[in-house]
């Protein structure tokens, strides 16, 4: 999945189709002066070469392995609804520790409908790029988990294995995720995560956004 996807979340759907992922009700985070900037425009996903776009056309006019999306000056990050041509707000509040842990707002028809939904997702982040002025213009991220999983046991689909019995420093297991019990232990479990991420995400900011039309 790409960085952007990650980030933004589109529907709740990582979260309803996974398991092992540090989760919340109430949020850890909050946006302030030292909040980390990402600089705001359109931004795509980078690690597929033969993905061809013109940066001259209507952003909605990319294909979907550009993957776009836009960052406001506050913060929120816009993924595009390709049924609706219109775009999401999706709050995302990055921490100031390293890496990054990027706390990322469910959809309210993810919270108001699923009843043990939680309300905030975490994930983490890690600069690759950044402008004179400080703002981040490149990322990557994966995916924070609660602790390590036997991948053999759950490739075999032995539901037990779907969570760690190890979990980070600071982190309870509930459920099918985690909580943790300081902002310390959440990133804690980013830099403990990326020895255990299949893969990660990359993207780079590619030009300033117009206006366009929010759901």
């Amino acid at each position: 999945m790409s960085a952007l996807r990650k980030l933004a979340l589109l529907s709740g759907s990582i979260l309803l189709a996974g398991c092992n992922m540090v989760v919340s009700d109430e949020p850890w985070l909050t946006r302030g002066p030292d909040t980390p900037v990402m600089k705001p425009g359109i931004w795509v996903s980078e690690g597929k070469p033969d993905c061809e776009y013109d940066l001259a056309t209507p952003v909605e006019s990319w294909p979907e392995c550009a993957d776009p999306a836009i960052i406001r000056a506050d913060g929120a990050f816009l993924t595009l609804n390709k049924e609706t041509a219109k775009w999401r707000v999706n709050e995302v509040i990055l921490g100031t520790d390293d890496p990054i842990v990027a706390q990322v707002a469910l959809p309210e028809q993810i919270t108001t409908t699923e009843a043990d939904a939680p309300k905030y997702i975490y994930l983490a982040m890690r600069p690759t790029g950044q402008n004179a002025g400080g703002e981040i213009t490149a990322i990557e991220t994966w995916m924070m988990q609660c602790g390590p999983i036997d991948r053999v046991k759950v490739n075999s689909g032995d539901q037990n294995a779907m969570v760690t019995k190890e979990p980070f420093d600071g982190l309870t297991v509930v459920g099918s995720n985690c909580h943790a019990d300081s902002i310390a232990a959440l990133t804690n479990a980013a830099s403990q995560s990326e020895a255990l991420a299949d893969s990660k995400g990359a993207a780079r900011w590619v030009k300033e956004a117009g206006a366009v039309e929010v759901e």
